[in-house]
């Protein structure tokens, strides 16, 4: 095995997904609150990686990897199975210049709406943060294209659920990446539209996010083999404070 992603949906499942090493084959094992294995599910053809799992709250999976073409090298991979190990859909994304895409991380709202976020290359092999929506079905709605004036490329995404008294429930998603050697943090909507974004540079080092949630974001900033942990707290459309720590 390699490439072990893992996700739970408590306390009925637990889902650990990889690829096989012999095969290059996606795979997932689903795991009962017991501990009990129903089996490992295979998916073909071979995957180049695999960058993320979900399991939704009706135990259905959710995979996203790369896979080589030879017309268009990396492009995103993503597919999903029912709670029965059945496979649903899969669908391919390759970018507007055909370069290397690579995904990075998935969600999925209450409509088993998905979202995947990862970088695309531009004519000049420039990388920028790209997000694609998929419906229930596996049908492409969108993509988004968050260009930076740098190479960028993102780590995490995080969904955020506001509700308003007068409007139903409104979904927003936050990605954490980097540009260059500065962090981003940035958010759009369930429509494809990015509202916000804001990047946190520390002078003479490389910053790099490890671990966002619906109100922080945690950045590494790294110099000469030596670094310093910042924790960002940040509204809904704006960075309120920055916490540092050794």
């Amino acid at each position: 095995f390699r490439n072990l992603k893992f996700d739970v949906v408590q306390p009925e499942y637990f889902v650990v997904a990889g690829i096989l090493e012999k095969t290059n084959q996606l795979f997932y094992m689903k795991y009962n609150s017991s501990g009990q294995v129903g089996g490992l599910t295979k998916y073909d053809p071979a995957a180049k990686t695999i960058s993320d799992v979900k399991v939704d709250l009706q135990g259905n999976v959710y995979i996203i990897g790369s896979i080589s073409n030879p017309e268009t090298g990396d492009d995103f991979l993503t597919i999903t199975y029912d709670k029965d190990d059945n496979l649903l859909w899969s669908a391919q994304y390759d970018g507007e210049a055909h370069g290397d895409d690579r995904c990075r991380a998935i969600s999925v709202d209450d409509s088993s709406n998905v979202y995947v976020t990862g970088s695309s290359e531009d004519a000049e092999g420039v990388s920028a943060i790209v997000t694609v929506k998929y419906d229930s079905a596996g049908n492409l709605i969108w993509t988004q294209n968050l260009k930076q004036k740098g190479a960028a490329e993102p780590f995490i995404m995080q969904p955020r659920y506001v509700h308003f008294t007068r409007k139903p429930e409104t979904k927003h998603l936050f990605i954490a990446g980097h540009v260059a050697d500065d962090g981003l943090i940035a958010r759009c909507n369930t429509h494809g539209h990015c509202s916000w974004s804001s990047r946190h540079a520390t002078q003479n080092k490389v910053t790099r996010p490890t671990a966002l949630s619906q109100t922080y974001m945690a950045l590494e900033c790294i110099k000469d083999g030596s670094s310093e942990a910042l924790l960002v707290k940040y509204g809904p459309s704006t960075i309120l404070g920055i916490a540092r720590w050794d």
